[in-house]
């Protein structure tokens, strides 16, 4: 359970800062 929801968190963070960088840089 433990491995699993760090490994969820660590997804989600992941989206957030390629999210962010796609906002940052204009296509």
């Amino acid at each position: 359970m433990g491995r699993e929801l760090g490994a969820m968190i660590n997804a989600k963070m992941l989206q957030r800062k390629r999210n962010q960088v796609g906002a940052i840089k204009p296509i």
